[in-house]
């Protein structure tokens, strides 16, 4: 009895010490100084399949401005439009609505009528729930 309940101590000493253990894991570790790590910076070449040097001036520099935009004059439109001619005298387009049954709802179970016959403009037994085939609907 005393050698079972001896492994048993032993065992749950070694399982707790295990839990400390696992609680900081990087206790005996340095921090990482990203100063210190070497990265590796591969250039790219790009071949164009020709010399870019035959197509541009000598003292090409691609980083300097050759053209001042701010010299460059834009037109600016003055002239606004005015629209109040069109709308309603009391006409606010920030208000809220305050009336809210004036709203009308298309109701998608409404039947809708467009005053178009189709049957003038479909052949003659044309049935839209029928499925055809496409090798039936070919004539030879």
């Amino acid at each position: 009895m005393k050698k079972a309940s001896f492994t048993l101590s032993v065992i749950l000493i070694l399982l707790s010490n295990t839990g400390l253990i696992a609680q900081h894991p990087n206790s005996g570790c340095e921090p990482l100084d990203l100063e210190s790590v070497t990265y590796i910076e591969e250039e790219n070449v790009y071949d164009l399949g020709f010399d870019t040097d035959d197509y541009l001036p000598l003292d090409f520099d691609p980083y300097e401005y050759y053209v001042n935009l701010d010299a460059i004059k834009y037109l600016e439109e003055d002239e606004a439009v005015d629209y109040s001619a069109y709308l309603p005298h009391d006409f606010n387009p920030y208000a809220y609505p305050t009336y809210f049954r004036s709203i009308d709802y298309v109701d998608p179970s409404d039947k809708i009528d467009l005053n178009f016959d189709t049957v003038e403009n479909l052949p003659e037994g044309f049935d839209p729930f029928q499925k055809v085939s496409i090798s039936e609907n070919l004539s030879l």
